[in-house]
C-alpha cells in the first residue's frame, strides 16, 4: 500500500513536473515572440525611417537640379539680375543643405533609439525568462524535497 501511494506520488510528481515545464516552454515561447515582435516592429520603424530619408534625398536632388536650371536661365539675363538670382539661388542651396543635414540628424536620432528600445525589450524579455526559470527551478526542488520525505517516510513506516 505504501508503495502504491509513493508510485501515485511520483506518478503526480511526473504530471506536475510536465506541467510546470509545459508552462515554462510557453512563457519563453510568449517571450520570444514578444522579442521577435519588437525586431519586427523596429525593422519596420528602420525601414520606413530609410524610405523617408530615401524620399529626401531623392527631393533634394530634384531641388539641386531645379536649383541648377535657374542657374543657367539667370546667366541669360542682365548682370544685375544675374546677381540677384545667384543670391536668392545661395540662401536656398544653404537651405537645402541644412534641411537635409536636420533630416539626416534626426533620421540617425530615431534609428538609435529604436536600437536602443529593442534592445531594452530583448534584455527585459531575457531577464523575465531567467526569473521564470530560477523559480521554476526552486520550486522543483522543493517539491522533490518534499517528495524524498515522503519516501523516507513511506520507507521507514515499511520497516516498521
Amino acid at each position: 500500500l505504501a508503495l502504491d501511494e509513493v508510485s501515485s506520488n511520483l506518478d503526480e510528481f511526473e504530471k506536475e513536473t510536465k506541467g510546470a515545464a509545459q508552462a515554462l516552454e510557453d512563457k519563453l515561447a510568449a517571450a520570444i515572440g514578444h522579442i521577435e515582435e519588437a525586431q519586427v516592429n523596429t525593422s519596420t520603424q528602420l525601414d520606413v525611417l530609410d524610405d523617408r530619408l530615401d524620399e529626401e534625398i531623392d527631393r533634394a536632388k530634384r531641388v539641386e537640379g531645379e536649383l541648377q536650371s535657374a542657374n543657367e536661365a539667370a546667366r541669360a539675363k542682365q548682370e544685375e539680375e544675374a546677381a540677384s538670382v545667384r543670391a536668392e539661388m545661395t540662401k536656398t542651396t544653404g537651405h537645402v543643405q541644412e534641411t537635409l543635414e536636420t533630416l539626416k540628424k534626426d533620421v540617425q536620432s530615431k534609428l538609435e533609439d529604436a536600437k536602443e528600445e529593442a534592445q531594452s525589450t530583448q534584455k527585459e524579455a531575457i531577464d523575465r525568462i531567467e526569473s521564470l526559470q530560477k523559480q521554476l527551478l526552486e520550486d522543483l526542488e522543493a517539491t522533490k524535497g518534499a517528495l524524498r520525505e515522503e519516501v523516507k517516510t513511506a520507507q521507514n513506516e515499511i520497516k516498521n
